[in-house]
């Protein structure tokens, strides 16, 4: 992060150009960056993370998703956002509302709205293409 300030009283950690990489259980990374976060920590450790502002989550250097708003929980290792997103790989493009991702199972769902495009040259990224053998 750029900066952060600790509000004690409310167990909340605020930074500013957040960028952060998580690991799933087989290893691969995701990177989350965003212009702000509000890290709520339950003890020692960060229980969600509210992202806020130019949201990005990108996933095997092949697909990325985007909103302006999202909340991970870090038990349940999902993301959530209730506004316009938009899911940007090689050759496609899928946009909707309310999403709801799981890091570890790799199952995106949007909610309404949903609009989609892939054109001939499209490329299924490899975890999702590895998930189904």
């Amino acid at each position: 992060a750029q900066n952060a300030s600790y509000m004690p009283e409310e167990r909340v950690t605020h930074v500013n150009d957040t960028k952060v990489k998580l690991y799933r259980e087989n290893g691969s990374a995701v990177q989350v960056t965003s212009k702000s976060a509000r890290l709520h920590m339950e003890g020692d450790s960060i229980s969600k993370a509210e992202l806020d502002g130019d949201v990005r989550v990108g996933l095997d250097n092949s697909i990325e998703l985007r909103t302006e708003l999202a909340v991970y929980s870090l038990e349940e290792r999902k993301f959530e956002a209730p506004e316009d997103v938009q899911i940007l790989g090689e050759g496609f493009e899928v946009r909707g509302l309310g999403l709801e991702f799981d890091i570890e199972k790799q199952i995106v769902k949007l909610d309404r709205q949903v609009y989609s495009y892939f054109s001939t040259q499209a490329q299924i990224p490899s975890d999702v293409s590895n998930a189904r053998n």
